[in-house]
């Protein structure tokens, strides 16, 4: 009878509970160490979010650049410097022709009027092109990025999507 007391008092203590976080007590040295485990990698995991969350708030972005090719030379908006007419600083950035190219300076690199940031500065580059397919390089970064232009005039996009939405008929 004793036996039979012992076990209705212990079992109950390790019955899982509705919305219980943790795990069930072990009752094997393997189940225990599985819940080691688990609790070793959730500290670490703990860890990673708090240090990630950290870099997201810490790096929060200094300067906006958009950077805008046209056929022959670029156009440069500093958007986060704003005239009180709303109007962005913005310059035009042509390359060097071959020929007037100095010694030492690099063909097709080499433009008249540089962008200029300041330095360690966290930057935001967005790159658009206005015509044609263009790539915005900079080799000493090791930073290359190309945009191609998918615009079309928004009531060309409109009568493109009901064409597609809507179903063709048979035609006559």
């Amino acid at each position: 009878m004793k036996l039979e007391w012992l076990f209705l008092t212990i079992a109950p203590c390790d019955a899982a509970e509705p919305w219980q976080l943790g795990f069930q007590d072990a009752a094997t040295p393997m189940m225990q160490g599985i819940i080691d485990l688990h609790h070793d990698i959730f500290f670490f995991l703990i860890l990673i979010l708090v240090f990630v969350s950290r870099i997201l708030v810490v790096v929060d972005l200094a300067m906006t650049i958009k950077a805008i090719g046209h056929q022959w030379y670029r156009t440069y908006e500093y958007s986060d410097y704003n005239s009180s007419d709303e109007q962005s600083l913005t310059f035009d950035s042509y390359t060097i022709p071959e020929d007037d190219l100095e010694l030492g300076q690099s063909r097709l690199l080499e433009v008249d009027n540089r962008v200029v940031v300041p330095a360690k500065t966290h930057l935001r580059i967005i790159v658009t092109p206005a015509d044609v397919p263009h790539s915005w390089v900079v080799p000493s970064l090791g930073v290359k990025c190309d945009d191609v232009p998918e615009a079309v005039p928004s009531k060309d996009y409109g009568s493109r999507v009901s064409n597609q939405l809507i179903p063709q008929t048979g035609e006559a």
